[in-house]
């Protein structure tokens, strides 16, 4: 009797099926739930996009604050050495968002306007500790900012926000 091709094919992926089912030997890479206006990256950094052209952009240096897999909450993050928060406001904020996170530099006609954080309560957490975070390490990362005003680099204007969430992030890997 002659096999037909369509047998052999599902034959073939039922094998390749059975197979996949195993037990898995080591942890699975953390997957952040999934948000098209949130990404994360590098040693620390997670991006929101929060309104039609505007990104905020937290950066946590591990190198100057111990992780944790419970909350940290810093009352006035603006006066901390360990991060960094801005907004940054673009007319092509799409590009922008191209750009996040990504190594490869797209053509964009707008000029950035930046807001540094003036004010704003910082809490933020890991999904696991480790000896050294890099970008060979992937984890999640949450971090929530409160009550964050914003002051418009070379101008008076200020923006609040009440809540800033990102909510496990993937970071610990690098573009390229």
């Amino acid at each position: 009797m002659k096999t037909t091709t369509p047998l052999r094919f599902s034959t073939f992926f039922l094998f390749v099926l059975a197979l996949s089912c195993g037990k898995q030997t080591s942890d699975p890479a953390p997957v952040n739930t999934f948000d098209d206006h949130v990404k994360g990256c590098g040693d620390f950094i997670v991006n929101r996009l929060i309104d039609p052209d505007m990104i905020v952009t937290v950066w946590v240096d591990q190198k100057k604050i111990a992780f944790s897999t419970d909350f940290q909450t810093f009352n006035d993050v603006a006066n901390e050495d360990f991060a960094r928060v801005e907004l940054e406001q673009n007319c092509d904020i799409a590009t922008e968002w191209k750009e996040t996170c990504n190594d490869v530099a797209y053509p964009n006609n707008c000029t950035s306007v930046f807001w540094k954080l003036t004010k704003g309560k910082l809490s933020f957490k890991v999904s696991k500790v480790l000896d050294e975070y890099g970008c060979s390490h992937i984890y999640l990362a949450t971090v929530v900012l409160e009550n964050a005003e914003f002051k418009k680099v070379g101008d008076n204007e200020t923006r609040t926000f009440d809540k800033i969430e990102f909510k496990d992030v993937t970071v610990g890997w690098c573009a390229g």
